[in-house]
């Protein structure tokens, strides 16, 4: 027996199973709309959305959960990485961060957004990559 045998015909004001398109299954609507004998918009019972009419998906059972192995990866944080390349530094080194200057790889930076930041990599384009303490970011050097 399908659940499309407790609906009677489609008409305007009558009700319809098919899928709603903000709550994600098959609930019944009311029809407001026909094109022909086919319903065209339709208005959720539950959640009030209206939307065209899409034909019931039909009852899917869960998938059965399946066991996760365990990852193989190592992930390390951004922070972490940051801490450990910061370690042993001098503070004095630091340079504040201008779209002006040029750096170079290893060099420490203070941005006044970012905080305090190591100049990972040189790209082209006067493009760098930075490494703060939340991530790295790629920003712009060598402008006159």
């Amino acid at each position: 027996m399908t659940t499309a045998l407790f609906y009677e015909k489609p008409k305007v004001g009558g009700d319809i199973l098919t899928w709603c398109t903000r709550c994600k299954m098959d609930l019944a609507h009311v029809v407001i709309a026909m094109l022909g004998s086919a319903p065209a918009r339709v208005q959720c019972k539950t959640c009030r959305s209206e939307h065209s009419y899409r034909k019931p998906k039909g009852i899917t059972s869960p998938r059965p959960k399946t066991e996760r192995k365990p990852s193989q990866k190592i992930t390390m944080r951004s922070a972490d990485i940051w801490e450990e390349k910061l370690a042993g530094r001098h503070k004095e080194e630091v340079v504040n961060y201008s779209v002006k200057d040029t750096y170079k790889p290893g060099q420490l930076v203070q941005h006044v957004q970012f905080g305090l930041g190591i100049v990972e990599e040189l790209k082209a384009g006067n493009k760098l990559t930075i490494l703060f303490k939340l991530g790295e970011r790629l920003l712009i050097h060598g402008l006159k």
